[in-house]
């Protein structure tokens, strides 16, 4: 293997290693904006539609609330993608 051939594969690799590292960060915001906007949703449905069940929680209960709601969410999602995981696998 020649010089060339080395530079080549070694600009390759850090590339998809690069590549790699800012699909992971991508989907690190990704899930945060997920998950944030899942969060706020939930605080705002709770202010919104409660009161038509006779339901008035503070705004503390509200979202004390929706974190155990997004709580739950990220670990069921977490073992479905545990699981599907394996199934490629």
């Amino acid at each position: 293997m020649n010089q060339e051939e080395i530079e080549k594969r070694l600009w390759y690799n850090l590339k998809k290693w690069n590549l790699k590292k800012t699909m992971k960060w991508n989907s690190l915001i990704e899930s945060i904006i997920d998950v944030g906007s899942g969060f706020l949703l939930a605080v705002a449905i709770q202010i919104f539609i409660f009161p038509f069940f006779e339901l008035y929680p503070s705004i503390l209960d509200s979202i004390g609330i929706a974190l155990i709601f997004t709580v739950i969410s990220m670990i069921r999602s977490w073992i479905w993608r545990c699981y599907f995981r394996r199934q490629k696998s």
